[in-house]
């Protein structure tokens, strides 16, 4: 997202994922609504508008589905 922002050139093929620069200056435009957030060491989250998964580093796992309660 910095790359495009400030309109450098990436270096090649060492970045992944979508820009998300475009939801930034287009505030109409569509975006996935699936989340991946990275927190203290080594733990990930992936969220969508329904489910969410925690992956500690000690590979242990929450996963919740927030139709039920």
């Amino acid at each position: 997202m910095l790359v495009a922002l400030t309109g450098c050139k990436p270096p090649g093929k060492q970045l992944e994922g979508n820009d998300l620069s475009v939801l930034m200056k287009d505030r109409e435009t569509d975006g996935d609504d699936t989340t991946v957030t990275a927190f203290a060491y080594k733990n990930y989250e992936v969220r969508s508008n329904r489910y969410r998964s925690i992956v500690y580093r000690d590979i242990t796992e929450e996963p919740f589905d927030h139709t039920k309660e």
